[in-house]
């Protein structure tokens, strides 16, 4: 019997692999694993300072509130002018601009509901989770660090700066893994799937 050999160098590479990063930008308060570490889905990973998101939520629900005090003033304005228009006390002048002052409100309280939202949305970004199973790689870089050439420097540490859309770290499963290598022309006929 004789065996046929492909000869062929190639790296070993995992299916699946995820950048992780974070859509706001921040301190980091907390880094919670390391190079090597074995994640979970949904594990919390990394922390980012909530002290301004926190003040955004606040801001932005104070907001609410004085809009929605403010639409209340307008409904009730609204309607008691709406009498006096259906019986020819006022000009249409003054009710249009009192119904126009009424529908502004309404979309200021839906825009405030809005920011709202998008504050607190973005306070949730501060915990930083990985997306899959697997195990924490650096990527283009190594040991804590992270980014592209420009900042290699830089590591990923507490206090460090992080900024929106910034990958941080890769979580790699390393379960299956493909090998690419690259197999001279003359020996590609020897080549097919699930070869062994």
């Amino acid at each position: 019997n004789l065996a046929s050999v492909v000869a062929a160098t190639g790296n070993l590479q995992p299916v699946t692999t995820v950048q992780v990063g974070t859509q706001v930008s921040g301190i980091v308060e907390q880094v919670l694993v390391d190079f090597n570490s074995h994640v979970t889905a949904g594990q919390v990973i990394a922390r980012i300072d909530k002290t301004l998101l926190i003040s955004a939520v606040s801001s932005s629900r104070a907001q609410l509130e004085r809009i929605e005090a403010e639409q209340r003033h307008a409904e009730a304005e609204y309607q008691r002018l709406s009498e006096l228009h259906d019986q020819k006390m006022i000009s249409d002048s003054e009710f249009n601009t009192a119904q126009y002052n009424r529908d502004a409100a309404r979309a200021g309280v839906k825009s405030a509901k809005v920011d709202l939202e998008r504050a607190e949305r973005n306070l949730g970004y501060a915990t930083i989770t990985s997306p899959i199973d697997g195990i924490v790689y650096y990527d283009k870089a190594t040991r804590g660090r992270f980014g592209d050439s420009t900042s290699m420097g830089e590591s990923l540490r507490r206090n460090s700066s992080i900024m929106p859309n910034q990958v941080v770290m890769t979580i790699v499963q390393p379960r299956p893994m493909v090998i690419r290598a690259s197999v001279p022309e003359e020996q590609l006929h020897w080549v097919r799937p699930n070869l062994k």
